[in-house]
């Protein structure tokens, strides 16, 4: 090989690694690392959840709703799941809710049911490249891998990216990032056993879709 060929073999090498950087930097850790669990990638980014004191529960004859006082925004969930304030120090909180029935091992992993959280969050950087995914993509749904998606929808008149996954057990993971107000972002994470794909996807459809935020 002569030394021109060298610099320009070089220089493509060079080229792709930095394109595989931008990727890497533009897309949610959970998209690009397969075997990560979805619920992981907010910890891991520079973010601020927002405390205990942020969050209000109310139990209705229609269900459970979830106020967050910041952005003024309502969730609900229905009246037979068990909808919980988690900490995860003195000044970061999050929403952990989970069908009746559920199951989990000792170490708190989903055996049968549903889980759900729900983190509300300041994350400026986080924000933006979620909003400029969810405007790159070419078409509202995107195939990752035979059993990985990403797609574009609608909940509570918000834009929002959505990325789900059929683990080898049969679980359905879903991961629902909303990009809000100011630097905020709602992060939702779930995880739903393979028997109950079906009605832990339909609830968690309609009553993320009656979400509100002033």
């Amino acid at each position: 090989m002569n030394k021109k060929n060298k610099i320009e073999l070089v220089t493509i090498t060079l080229l792709i690694f930095l394109v595989l950087i931008g990727v890497a930097q533009l897309y949610p850790k959970n998209i690009i690392n397969q075997e990560e669990s979805p619920s992981e990638h907010l910890i891991a980014d520079d973010i601020r959840l927002g405390s205990a004191e942020n969050y209000q529960l109310q139990e209705l004859d229609s269900g459970i709703k979830i106020f967050y006082y910041p952005l003024n925004c309502t969730l609900f969930f229905p009246e037979d799941w068990q909808v919980e304030i988690k900490n995860v120090d003195e000044y970061s909180s999050f929403i952990n809710a989970y069908s009746r029935g559920s199951f989990f091992d000792a170490n708190g992993i989903l055996l049968d049911g549903c889980s759900v959280d729900l983190k509300f969050a300041q994350a400026s950087l986080r924000r933006d490249s979620i909003i400029e995914i969810i405007s790159s993509l070419d078409k509202d749904y995107a195939e990752i891998s035979n059993d990985r998606y990403i797609e574009n929808i609608i909940l509570g008149e918000k834009s929002a990216l959505k990325e789900y996954r059929v683990a080898k057990n049969g679980h359905l993971f879903v991961d629902i990032i909303i990009p809000l107000q100011d630097d905020y972002l709602l992060d939702i994470s779930a995880i739903f056993s393979e028997n109950h794909r079906q009605a832990c996807s339909y609830d968690l459809n309609q009553y993320l879709s009656a979400m509100h935020c002033n």
